[in-house]
């Protein structure tokens, strides 16, 4: 008998549903809650789903000054390595936390993808494309039962093997049973049509296999995702050459064809409306209001901060440090909160648990 697929649910109420995940985010970690610590956090999209799950996190890195600013306001108890991760020393972090080595539950990370990336020029000698080994080096020292490590879907083309190949060789060779999944945020929650690659990794001892949760959510409209949204600052409106294209682009489409004719050559970043009766395109950290960036579906402006969090799966609660530009790049950088609370709720229960 075929194996029968589970249902997809509609989330009627997205703003009711994300203010549910904040409460689980704010709610008491059990006395035996499981421990996870974070590298290349970003502005804590990992670190907010991990929470919504039930984990405890103990530290994290992150360089941006920006993003790491973000991460502490709302996460004021987390042990914060702000700067360079080669110069980040995990055992300190874990005897801090009264740990010994094997008893972090989770390791987390996610590598700077501009190596990777489909959107960028993806060289695989770009040294962004190596920083996967400091997670290497810090996993090897701390050995956690489990370890996720999320990036773009432009790490599994072609051009880009050879760091594929040796990035699943030197995951493994650190004593971890290693699968590769690929997941789209947009079916676990997520109004965002965003695809990622995630490694998951079992310790070798742990006697189990690797796996991924299965996908639960229809994709959510952005009209549906955007009802009821708290008013920001005045978004931005497009300005030079992006201007001149702005108000031709139709939602759902981009402005490529549009700046070839009127400008005379390729648009070297990407002009897109979003689509209220579609999930929102992939929010990309780059924003240049004469270049690039992502237009409201019918007023000739770009997203507010408040909206771009929504259309990103972050509650309203959850607050921001930075200007309009730095706070698009924290959200084009992050990780769906939603689609890692699924992952992290996954892990606990089948993984974990088991």
């Amino acid at each position: 008998m075929p194996e029968m697929r589970p249902r997809l649910v509609r989330i009627k109420d997205y703003g009711k549903f994300l203010d549910e995940r904040w409460a689980e985010h704010s709610a008491p970690r059990a006395a035996d809650a499981p421990t996870v610590g974070s590298l290349f956090a970003g502005c804590g999209g990992s670190s907010l789903g991990y929470s919504m799950a039930g984990f405890r996190e103990l530290f994290a890195v992150e360089w941006d000054r920006d993003a790491a600013a973000t991460l502490k306001m709302n996460f004021p108890e987390t042990i914060l390595h702000s700067g360079d991760i080669a110069k980040f020393m995990p055992l300190e972090s874990l005897e801090g936390a009264g740990l010994k080595v094997g008893e972090l539950d989770v390791l987390d990370g996610s590598p700077p993808c501009q190596g990777f990336s489909i959107v960028g020029l993806q060289k695989s000698g770009d040294p962004r494309s190596q920083l996967y080994l400091e997670f290497v080096r810090i996993l090897k020292s701390l050995m956690p039962r489990v370890f996720v490590v999320e990036n773009v879907t432009g790490l599994i083309q072609p051009k880009m093997k050879p760091v594929f190949v040796n990035m699943l060789r030197d995951l493994r060779s650190a004593g971890y049973r290693v699968r590769v999944f690929v997941g789209d945020a947009s079916y676990y929650g997520a109004p965002q049509a965003r695809k990622r690659v995630i490694f998951v990794g079992v310790r070798e001892d742990m006697g189990t296999q690797p796996s991924f949760p299965t996908a639960w959510s229809i994709p959510t409209k952005t009209r549906d995702a955007l009802i009821g949204v708290r008013p920001g600052q005045p978004a931005p409106e497009p300005c030079g050459k992006a201007a001149v294209c702005a108000q031709r682009v139709r939602p759902g489409s981009d402005a490529s064809e549009i700046y070839q004719k009127e400008i005379g050559r390729p648009m070297l970043w990407g002009l897109t409306r979003a689509a209220l009766d579609k999930s929102c395109p992939v929010i990309v950290k780059t924003f240049r209001p004469a270049q690039a960036g992502m237009l409201h579906p019918y007023e000739n402006r770009h997203f507010s901060i408040p909206e771009l969090k929504r259309l990103s799966s972050f509650p309203d609660q959850f607050e921001m440090v930075g200007d309009y530009k730095a706070c698009h790049a924290q959200l084009g950088n992050c990780v769906v909160p939603v689609f890692m609370r699924s992952i992290a709720t996954h892990i606990r229960e089948s993984i974990l648990e088991r």
